[in-house]
């Protein structure tokens, strides 16, 4: 949600990521889900005259977009890892 501050809107940047589901064998698409990014970024505007006073730069909403699919595919990874880790048995070595 926007906030005055300062004579100022802070507006947030909010990001829903598609992932797109594909057929295993035919590869067409098949579904369609979002992942929600909460405040990537933030806009600031003056009140007043509605002048834009600060932005993030293209790059920087990039790198914070990868670093959130970074953390979601590491998560991924370790529970994956985690699960499987059960199917085999315990040895003495």
């Amino acid at each position: 949600m926007p906030a005055l501050h300062k004579n100022c809107w802070i507006i947030p940047i909010y990001v829903k990521y598609p992932r797109v589901l594909f057929e295993k064998g035919t590869n067409p698409p098949k579904k369609v889900r979002y992942m929600n990014f909460e405040k990537v970024g933030e806009i600031t505007i003056d009140a007043d005259k509605g002048d834009i006073i600060d932005k993030p730069r293209y790059y920087d909403i990039k790198s914070e977009i990868q670093e959130k699919l970074d953390f979601v595919q590491i998560s991924v990874q370790k529970a994956l890892v985690k699960t499987g880790a059960g199917n085999f048995p315990d040895y003495p070595f």
